[in-house]
Parts: structure tokens; C-alpha cells; sequence
């Protein structure tokens, strides 16, 4: 049993242990977003913001075109360091100071691991009434955990089959409802269009791609050294874009053809027989893939220890205590929030996108330009943040600034800012949050003694990308 374990969490992986190709990364990415939940979020546009499929199909590619740019970009940074993402981001936040990054994420992971859960849970109802949907939460979450828990090989397997069975069963099911004939001209351009409607569908998106760059390192830190950049951003732009708008366009097309915002419930109806294989095939990959979320929690819950502990590296048991712990607490969340599933599932991505969009421009700024993919390792573990220290000010204040300028321009359930309203609810608060924090960014870590001694170093040794 202990050989089927992964051993490692998030200590460096030795150059003896690294394996894979970087054509893996698109498996991984193309099959993590094979759930119906990606199918519910494509229909968003059509059923909640009322755009007709023309105009959402546009926003959803453009968005993960955008997107998938800034979350592919961080896939280099796992070969090259070998250690998971969030610890990555102690080179530019500080040992201390990362923890508010690590914390967030965490929260992001346990949010995506319930809202599957619970979209899961629903089609294991709908094909077995018996079983609530509380109850089919609990079980699809029993099974992630088996699969949190045995580690990252398990993870790439079941994201390989994913991307086979169920990326062939959204095809099919696409072609199914293209000669349904229900679909005409004047179906898919039902709707009103609407700047607001198609800049928050190309928003989420957008973030439906930037909030899996927590994600990246963590899957591609087992490849070897020599795996060249451009190999492995192609391979997850590729996987990330293509994975996400299949499901995603399917969603638009079926939420233009229905009454009302049930998009699984119409996909069934229109998709005749074989949405009961399709179902089937949902339920069983959500009961294993969402592993994923829990996995990237495990390790963002380790990170956040180890930080206040330096000796803090567990291997298989430790990690999968706490697997097991986060599982739990998931499976609470997503029985607890069943009911009010699609308001929270809006929210949960606007969230998301205004505390992600400047880590990753930080992220990637210092990696690409500040330096240059250049990092001592080693000084990530140590109690004192080693040559980052514990608080990096210029990146802490650039995450705050990041942050503040996004308010004025935020559209939720929860708030709407001043500007967003004097623009008929168009968010652009990550735009603005990019184009602040990449050049604001460069010029503080340029300006700031903290990180001289390893951009000095990264000046002399020159790009490792």
C-alpha cells in the first residue's frame, strides 16, 4: 500500500523521481474540465444574462483565449523548481507573506471541490432518485479522497480517461443536439444583447482559466528539468482552451434552446438515450476527478504549516491525514450549500477572480521579467524566508493596490462599485487589476531592498526559461 502512495507534498522533487512528458499537460488540463459544472457555467450566458449563443460562444472563447495566456504562462515554473505553486510564491511575497496568497487558494480549492460536488450530486439523484443529493455528495467525496489520497499519478491517470470518455461524450452529445432538430437560426439568436451580459460572460471565462494558475505547478512539478518552456505552456494553453470550451459552447446551445436555467436537466431531455450514459459517465469522473481541488487544498494546507513549522514536510501518511480532514470539511460545504446552487456558483467565480488576478500578475511579472525564472529553492523551507525573507513589502503592496483598484470597477450579488454601475454593470475590475499590478509590480521590487541579493543573482545567471 505505502509504494502506491505518493510519497512526496511539498518538498523539492529529486531529479531521480522526475518523469513525464510535457503532451501529459494537456490531459491533465482538458480533463479537468470534464464535469457538468463546466457545462452549467457555459449556459450562463444564455440563461442568466439572457446573451444569445452567438454572443456567448464569442465571449467564452475570448475569454479562455485570454485566460488560458496568463494560466499556461505558469506551467514552465513547475520543471524548472520542482515544488508546487504556492510555494513558489514565497520568491516573491516572503515566507509570511505568502500565507495570505496560500489562504485564499485554499478557500478557492474547498469552494470548486463543493460546487462540483454538488453538481455531481445532483445527476447522481436525477439517475438514482433513492439517493438524495446530499447523500450523493457524500459519496462522490468518499471516492476524491481515495483519490487525493494515493497522489499524483492517480490524479494524471483519472485526468487521461476523463478526457477520453467524457471529452468524447461532450462531442457526441453536441452533435447529438446540433441534428436534434430543435436548433435553427432563429433559436440561436434569441436574447438581447448586452455589453454587461457578454463582458461578465467573457470575465468568467476568463477566470474559469486563471483560476486553475494555483493549480499549474503542482502538476507539472514532476517533469524533468530539461522540459523546455514552450512545450509545456503549449501543451496546457491547448488542453486549458480547448477542454473548456467544449462543454462550455454545449452549455450555450442547450441553455438557447430551454425555459428556465436547468442546463443539465435540458442537455438530458435534448440529448435522448445516451444522456443516461453521459450522466453515468459525469457522476463517475466527478466521484474521482475532483480529487484535484482537494489535492491542491492538501498541499496550499501543508504549505501554510510548514510555514510556522520549517521541519513540516509529511510524506504519504501525513498527507493524506490531511486529505482525509479537507475531504470532510468540503463534503460540509457542499451539502450545506445544494440549495442555492447557481447564485453561489456566480459569486464564488467573481470572488475568485478579484483575489487571483493580482497574485498571478505578480507571480508571473517576477518569474518572466523580475527574475527571469531564477530561484534558490532551498531558501523557500527556511523559518526566516531565507534570501526572500518573511514580508516582501514591494509585493504585499502591490497585492493590496491590486486589490483596491478593483472595487470601483466589481459587479456582484453582493456589491456593485460606482463605476461598474455608470457602465451598465460591465465589469472590468481584473482588467484594471492586471494593467495596475504588472507595471506597479516592477517598479516597487525594482525599487525595494528586500529582493536585491536574488535578482542580483538572477541578473548574473541569466534566464532559466
Amino acid at each position: 500500500m505505502a509504494s502506491l502512495l505518493e510519497q512526496n507534498s511539498i518538498g523539492p522533487i529529486p531529479q531521480d523521481e522526475r518523469h513525464g512528458r510535457p503532451r501529459d499537460l494537456f490531459f491533465v488540463w482538458f480533463g479537468a474540465n470534464m464535469f457538468l459544472i463546466t457545462v452549467v457555467t457555459g449556459g450562463l450566458g444564455t440563461t442568466v444574462f439572457g446573451l444569445n449563443f452567438w454572443s456567448t460562444v464569442t465571449a467564452i472563447v475570448a475569454g479562455l483565449l485570454i485566460g488560458g495566456l496568463f494560466m499556461a504562462l505558469h506551467a514552465a515554473q513547475g520543471p524548472v523548481l520542482g515544488v508546487p505553486q504556492m510555494i513558489q510564491s514565497r520568491g516573491q511575497f516572503g515566507s509570511r507573506g505568502a500565507t495570505v496568497i496560500v489562504i485564499v487558494v485554499i478557500v478557492m480549492y474547498m469552494g470548486w471541490f463543493a460546487s462540483n460536488a454538488v453538481v455531481g450530486g445532483q445527476a447522481l439523484h436525477s439517475l438514482i432518485p433513492g439517493i438524495s443529493v446530499g447523500l450523493g455528495v457524500v459519496l462522490l467525496t468518499a471516492t476524491n479522497i481515495v483519490v487525493a489520497v494515493i497522489g499524483y499519478r492517480m490524479v494524471h491517470l483519472v485526468m487521461r480517461a476523463g478526457t477520453i470518455i467524457l471529452g468524447g461524450g461532450f462531442l457526441i452529445s453536441l452533435v447529438l443536439t446540433l441534428t436534434s432538430g430543435q436548433v435553427s437560426a432563429p433559436v440561436l439568436a434569441q436574447g438581447d444583447f448586452s455589453w454587461a451580459g457578454f463582458f461578465s460572460v467573457l470575465s468568467i471565462s476568463a477566470l474559469w482559466a486563471v483560476a486553475y494558475a494555483p493549480y499549474v505547478s503542482d502538476y507539472s512539478r514532476y517533469l524533468p528539468a530539461k522540459t523546455g518552456p514552450k512545450p509545456a505552456f503549449w501543451a496546457t494553453y491547448a488542453g486549458i482552451g480547448i477542454g473548456s470550451a467544449l462543454p462550455m459552447v454545449l452549455g450555450a446551445l442547450i441553455g438557447s434552446l430551454i425555459q428556465g436555467d436547468d442546463v443539465v436537466a435540458g442537455l438530458l431531455a435534448v440529448i435522448g438515450p445516451f444522456g443516461i450514459f453521459l450522466l453515468w459517465a459525469a457522476v463517475m469522473f466527478s466521484g474521482l476527478s475532483n480529487a484535484m481541488n482537494l489535492y491542491g487544498a492538501t498541499l496550499c494546507s501543508i504549505t501554510l504549516v510548514q510555514t510556522f513549522a520549517e521541519r513540516f514536510i509529511p510524506r504519504a501518511r501525513g498527507r493524506a491525514v490531511i486529505a482525509i480532514l479537507l475531504g470532510i470539511l468540503a463534503m460540509i460545504l457542499g451539502v450545506g450549500g445544494s440549495d442555492n446552487f447557481l447564485v453561489l456558483l456566480v459569486d464564488l467565480i467573481g470572488l475568485m477572480f478579484f483575489v487571483i488576478t493580482p497574485w498571478t500578475a505578480i507571480n508571473l511579472m517576477d518569474y518572466y521579467v523580475v527574475r527571469r525564472g531564477h530561484y534558490e529553492v532551498d531558501e523557500f523551507f527556511k523559518r526566516d524566508g531565507g534570501i526572500y525573507g518573511r514580508w516582501n513589502k514591494a509585493a504585499m503592496t502591490c497585492y493590496a493596490v491590486g486589490l483596491l483598484v478593483q472595487i470601483p470597477f466589481l459587479a456582484s450579488t453582493v456589491y456593485t462599485g460606482p463605476f461598474t454601475e455608470a457602465m451598465s454593470g460591465v465589469d472590468i475590475s481584473w482588467l484594471v487589476g492586471l494593467a495596475v499590478t504588472c507595471p506597479l509590480y516592477y517598479l516597487l521590487v525594482r525599487s525595494s531592498s528586500t529582493p536585491k541579493s536574488s535578482i542580483a543573482s538572477a541578473d548574473r545567471k541569466g534566464a532559466a526559461l
